[in-house]
Formats: C-alpha cells, structure tokens, sequence
C-alpha cells in the first residue's frame, strides 16, 4: 500500500493489499476521507467518484465485473491531492467463514494431516482474512483485520475449515477465491445475530431489551478489570460466571451415604459410561451420582491403584470404598470440563473382592457435552500402580442417580453474560460481523451449533433462519448463499438415542436451510471423534462445502416413504448418483410400530435410490430414523461419489 501526505484519507481494513473482490456483483468500496471533500476511486481501468459525508466516510460503488487480476485500487482526495495505492487485487469469489470453534480451528491445529497440508500451501490465488475477536459492548465498525496470500507460512494460523475449502474451491472457480474468517469458539447462535433480528423474535424481545439496559448499569462497570485489562475475556467470561451461575447445592449425596460400599443402589437407573446424561433424558445442567461395584483379586488387596474416570463435565468428587480420592474442578469453571481424571488410590482402601467406585458429577451450565463421565472409553481403568497390564476396564454399566437438578438457567445466561462477554446477544454480530457488510461476497459457510445442541435445539431452526435472513438484510446484494456444516459424530457411538440434542440440531440445520431454499446441510457425521469436540479431519468438510459451492451433490437427502407388506420402501434424492454402502453391510436404521418403541433393523439397497427397510419384531412398521444419535458411527449409507446420506426421521 502506497499513501501520501498525513494519512487523513484511509480506507476500510478490507480494502488492502492481495484483496480478493467479489465477481459478478456490484463492488462497494468505502472508507474516511476530508468532510465534504470530493473522492475519485479506480480499480483497474474503472472510474468512480462521490462526495464524503460531513462526518467523513464516504463509499463507491463499481458496477459487477468479470474474473480478473491482478489490479491496483487507487483512491484520491481531490480536497487534498491525497492518495493511496492498493496492490496485487483479484476479482474471484469471495466466502464469509463464520461460527465457533470447528470453523476457528486453525490448520496448524488439526494434527499430521494440517502440517502436511501447509507443508503444500503455495497457493497464490488464494487468500484470506481473518477477523481479530474483539468484544466491545458498543461493537465496532472496523474489522481491523488483513488479507494474507496463502503460503506455507501462512495457512497454520488460517482456519483449516476456511483453507480446506478455498483449496478445493480455488481450481473449480478457475479463479482468485477469497475467505474472510470471523468466528470465535463457544459462541452461540444468538451472539451472531444482530440486535434488530432478535427483536423481531418474540421469544427474545423483551429479554434483548431488558439485556441492553441492564448492561449500562454502573454498578456493573465498577467491578471490572482496569486499564488495559478492561476487555480480557478471559478475566471478564470468569467474573460474569461467578456473578450468574447457581450457587452449588449441598452434597446431599453424603449425607444419605452414597458413596458408602454398603450402600443398596439396586433402585438406581442404569447407564453404559462414558455417556452424557442427556442422553438418558435429563436434558439440563445439575449433579449426578454414578456408582460401580468391582471385583479385585487377592493380590489387589493392600497395594495402591491408579484410576482413570476419563473427563467428567464439569467437575467431580471421586470416593473409593466411601473415601475421597480425588476431586477436580468446580460446576461453575468450564476449564476442566475435557480434563481426564486419573487418581491414586491408597493400598489401605483396597480390599480382595467387592470394592466400589463412586463419583459425584456437578456441572451448573449445560453446553456442548454436559453433562457426566463423557471418556473416552479407553481412559477409564483400575489398574496395580505403575501396571498398566493390570488394567481393568470401567467402561462399562454403572448405576447412577440425580441428585440435584439445576435446570437450564445456566444455558439460558450464556447469552446474558454482559458487555464486553463474547457469549452475549448480538456481541459477535456487533463486532465481528457488522464490520464486514456490505463488502461484496457470494454467500458464507456456517459451522456452528454445539453449544446450542444441549439446550436450544428446539428453537435452532428458527434462529438459524433468522440469522442467513438478518445477514442477506445487512448484505443488501442480489443473492446471498448459505452452505451450512452439519455438526459430525461427537461422544459414544450409538445406533440410536432417542434423547439425542444433537441428533434434533442436525435436523434443524437442515428444515432451516429448506426454510431459506438454501443447499442442505454439508453432511459430517463420518468426520467426527467421538473423544473430541474439535475433531481434526477438517479436510473432506472443506472439500464437501466445495462441491456444495460448485452445485454439486450434498449426498442423498431422504424424499418418501412408503409400506407394503411389513416392509419400508425408503426413496432418496441422489443428483443422479447411485445408492451405496460404506462396508459391507448397511446399518444405521431403526424403525417402530404404533408403539413408537424403536427396534434396530435390516436394510438392503434396491436400486439407485431405494432401501429397504424391515424388522422382525416390528409387524407394522410406520416410523423410521437413520443415523439418530450423537454420533451414529454405523450408519454407513453413501452414494456412489462417496458422501454420506443425511440424517433423518419420519413418522
């Protein structure tokens, strides 16, 4: 970038050196210059003029170009004879990347497979723009970011979902492709919409408006950090979840004696660890029980042991025979809800025989995982210290039992966290996404939705809606797509879970990208990890959100249904590919009779776009699910591309 004289004319951080500009749309361009001064601006051998507000901001607009590059952007002061030069520009296309923390996951973050990709980055045409997170309560209207070309220097700090997909993308465009990244890990939906948006949601006008006078009271600003400390988030997210979250109930577990070997917990439900409660129906934040009986050898007796529980969300009390062993966090610290816990036991508590396990869960917000011993499955051991060939495997059915429930307050204040706290109403929208239009794009790719999985995925479809209806409002350009990221297999493998959040957030995404008639969902549950929120096989997401660009297949969508004779004729979509299986055997289905009871079931592929579907202990089937649960590993129906079926239900 060249400027002259003092540097009064500026433009916006978008408009830099190595931008990428938006093919076949009207281009803005916009920034400060001398109030009421004139501004002549060119890209190329275009010519645009206009006059600068009384405040100083001014913008122009080119009319929609073709492909091309590179070109220079020069933009004059006629006031002053100011001037500034931008270099090395490309007409392409450009994206909008935006979400949480899979879509912010940087690509050196993303294991082997991430260096190996920037080992090859040298991809000129392809650049990007990442967003700093910043969360003013006033929001801002700079985005304060700048435009990297990408090179093996520079795609370990890009997001990996944002560098996968331009890779993909770049060769089929036959174009320069652009990516502005702005996401921020944990957010949810709401901070992403803008306030004008959720006051048309009747479920959060008043909370929006009573949350925008609530944040300018005094009192609240006296007890921040100082100076240069202000907006912290880390110190700022702390104070507000001391402030909000519920104070932590009695242990009333001890005092009935629940962690007491002798303790009779027949009573008790039953639930095959790790797991998350939610799937046994508790669908809120609280305190749990869990309790196993073991049987150790003779040799066991007297010698000290090491247990691994895996993680517990978001905090736990470990008692061995009725003792303390150990204890980690608190319900109200989300830093240890990952942490795997692994506890000494001392000899004198381990007896030949019957010895029991007992542990106390509290999480006091629920979000992503919440809530209990979420594994993985290979952490949870007793073994002979130093032995781990001794190792006696806990992943198994324990008895459990709630002990408080907490409900969803905690959830619900995530979006009430205050100013300046990146889970806030609209605090994303204000300063991450507003700064942005209307800088011309083709549309965004969306990977969000885990933290609104455990409590809000009954209203996602309509906040997902709202928010591809508010950004194509604050766009104001002709067309504005939408390439939504379906949320991948997370946690314990099942075949089905009735209870599954995750299972109604897919769904969700997808009845909202219909609402909108956007493309649906890029389907990820074969890319997931069921021990990482944040799995790393980042690249066929990006390569499927490219063939969803392109207007290619998103994998077979289910159509219709019909019975005959016992039997459920299932009829996908498949954009002219053919029905297949990933294995040898297909799997995923489950389907019920009137009861609504569902029972595994047998399926074979018919023809291109047919299964069918049956089971034997259900007569008459009228219901069907496929791929219903957290993370439906099995489910293995693809077409002949390789892309997985979408998962659905229909009754």
């Amino acid at each position: 970038m060249t400027i002259k004289e003092n540097d009064v004319l500026k433009l916006a951080s978008l408009f830099g050196d190595h931008a990428v500009l938006q093919q076949g749309k009207t281009i803005p361009v916009w920034g400060t210059a001398t109030p009421l001064g004139r501004i002549e601006c060119r890209l190329g051998r275009l010519i645009a003029a206009t006059v600068v507000s009384d405040d100083g901001r001014f913008m122009v607009r080119f009319p929609a170009q073709p492909a091309g590059g590179p070109f220079e952007l020069s933009v004059r002061d006629t006031a002053t004879d100011e001037s500034l030069t931008l270099h090395d520009l490309y007409i392409g296309e450009v994206w909008l990347a935006s979400g949480q923390s899979n879509m912010e996951l940087p690509l050196a973050g993303t294991g082997a497979g991430g260096r190996e990709a920037m080992r090859h980055a040298d991809l000129p045409r392809v650049r990007f723009y990442t967003v700093p997170v910043t969360t003013y309560p006033a929001g801002r209207s700079e985005a304060n970011g700048s435009w990297q070309v990408c090179s093996p220097a520079t795609a370990g700090n890009v997001s990996a979902i944002a560098f996968h997909f331009a890779r993909h993308r770049q060769p089929d465009a036959g174009t320069a492709v652009g990516v502005i990244v702005a996401a921020y890990g944990g957010t949810n939906i709401e901070a992403w919409l803008s306030r004008a948006a959720l006051m048309a949601e009747p479920e959060y006008a008043a909370e929006s408006a009573g949350y925008d006078s609530a944040c300018c009271a005094p009192e609240l600003y006296a007890a921040f950090p100082k100076n240069e400390e202000l907006f912290n988030r880390g110190l700022r997210e702390q104070k507000f979840w001391e402030q909000l979250l519920p104070v932590m109930p009695e242990n009333t577990g001890v005092r009935h004696g629940w962690e007491k070997p002798a303790f009779d917990d027949a009573a008790w439900e039953r639930m095959v660890l790790p797991d998350s409660w939610t799937l046994a129906g508790y669908n809120h934040a609280g305190v749990f029980w869990y309790r196993l009986a073991v049987e150790l050898p003779t040799a066991w007796a007297g010698n000290e042991l090491e247990l691994g529980l895996g993680a517990a969300d978001k905090a736990d009390i470990t008692y061995f025979n009725g003792e303390t062993v150990g204890a980690t966090g608190d319900a109200r610290d989300m830093q240890y809800w990952m942490t795997p816990r692994r506890y000494a036991v001392p000899g004198r508590l381990v007896k030949a025989g019957r010895n029991v396990i007992a542990v106390r869960v509290a999480s006091a917000v629920s979000i992503c995982a919440d809530g209990g011993l979420i594994g993985p499955a290979a952490a949870m051991t007793l073994a002979l210290k130093g032995r781990p060939d001794t190792a006696i495997p806990l992943a198994v059915e324990w008895r459990f039992k709630m002990e408080h429930n907490l409900g969803i307050d905690g959830a619900e204040k995530l979006r009430l966290l205050g100013p300046g706290e990146a889970h806030s109403l609209h605090m994303m929208f204000d300063n991450m996404i507003a700064p942005l239009a209307p800088y011309a794009v083709r549309g965004a790719i969306w990977y969000q939705g885990e933290a609104n999985a455990i409590c809000g995925a009954a209203r996602y479809r309509r906040l997902l809606g709202a928010l591809m209806a508010d950004w194509k409002r604050q766009w104001g350009q002709s067309g504005f797509e939408f390439l939504i990221v379906q949320l991948p297999g997370f946690q314990a493998p099942r075949l089905y879970s009735e209870k599954s959040t995750w299972a109604l957030l897919r769904e969700a995404q997808a009845q909202a990208a219909a609402d909108q008639r956007q493309p649906p969902p890029v389907v990820t549950i074969d890319c997931g990890d069921a021990d990482n929120l944040h799995p790393p096989n980042k690249e066929p997401v990006g390569q499927r959100l490219a063939l969803a660009a392109a207007g290619k297949s998103s994998g077979p969508q289910f159509r219709d249904m019909n019975v005959s004779n016992g039997r459920l004729q299932l009829v996908f979509d498949t954009s002219g590919a053919c029905l297949t299986v990933r294995g040898e055997k297909l799997d995923g289905f489950v389907v019920a009779g009137r009861d609504g009871v569902f029972h595994p079931a047998q399926a074979t592929i018919k023809d291109a776009t047919t299964v069918e579907v049956q089971c034997r202990e259900v007569a008459e089937p009228c219901a069907v699910r496929y791929a219903w649960s957290n993370n439906p590993a099995m489910a293995n129906l693809t077409d002949d591309t390789g892309l997985p079926a979408a998962p659905f239900r229909q009754e």
